[in-house]
């Protein structure tokens, strides 16, 4: 059984970037930041569809059934605002808000056609863009968070021009993902 996703894939430079501007932070912070669970840059994606479970057969259906993603034209987007998710009260994740071409929507949507079409059922929930930084479990500090919620940056333009379905693994560590197929964006 695989626990798949389908996201866009973030640009290197872009990952970069918000890995320095991270470390940076880090380092000049001055609460207790050991015990907090930062993504890896290599892991930095924006999700699309969360698929959830699939056997094998149904994975080779399912990467078949995306090459319609195949040579379709990229995304605009721009790194936005640190925010955190569900709120700003009771935060589990830490994420960066990304500004996307409103026509990510349509892509959206055939992807859940594609789903449904194989009979897998897709919930519809609402998009909203996003690059996950840190995950957090009790005991943090609160002003920590305001502190990094309060981080500016530039908002750095970047053209998202891979989507990639993912397998991931979820370990007492964190999760891991593995790619399994990408198609490019022109």
């Amino acid at each position: 059984m695989h626990r798949l996703f389908i996201s866009l894939d973030i640009p290197p430079e872009i990952k970069t970037y918000i890995s320095e501007l991270l470390c940076e932070f880090k380092r000049t912070t001055k609460h207790n930041i050991v015990n907090l669970r930062w993504e890896a840059p290599e892991k930095y994606h924006i999700t699309l569809k969360f698929i959830g479970n699939l056997s094998g057969d149904n994975l080779k259906l399912l990467i078949r059934k995306m090459f319609f993603i195949e040579n379709r034209n990229s995304f605009q987007g721009y790194l936005d605002i640190f925010s955190a998710f569900p709120n700003e009260k009771n935060p589990r994740i830490i994420i960066s808000k990304v500004e996307i071409q409103p026509k990510i929507y349509d892509l959206i949507v055939e992807i859940n056609e594609q789903l449904n079409e194989m009979g897998h059922r897709t919930e519809a929930m609402l998009f909203k863009p996003h690059i996950t930084l840190l995950r957090l479990k009790e005991n943090y500090d609160t002003s920590f968070i305001n502190e990094l919620l309060k981080l500016e940056f530039k908002k750095v333009e970047m053209k998202l021009d891979q989507v990639t379905i993912y397998d991931s693994k979820l370990k007492p560590s964190g999760s891991e993902y593995h790619k399994i197929q990408s198609y490019k964006l022109i």
